[in-house]
């Protein structure tokens, strides 16, 4: 197996850039908490809290 072509990661770097983006931890989305209340329903378990 040959090695990696892509450039080594500059971690905080890419931590800046991904909250720029405002991709992390975006906070709470009504469709995607309504579907996950149907599944919950539909399969009849509990949804993680966390």
């Amino acid at each position: 197996m040959k090695g990696s072509t892509h450039p080594p990661l500059d971690e905080a770097h890419r931590i800046d850039r991904l909250r720029s983006l405002a991709v992390l931890d975006p906070g709470p989305e009504a469709l995607f908490d309504s579907r996950g209340e149907v599944a919950q329903r539909v399969c009849r378990a509990p949804l993680s809290e966390c």
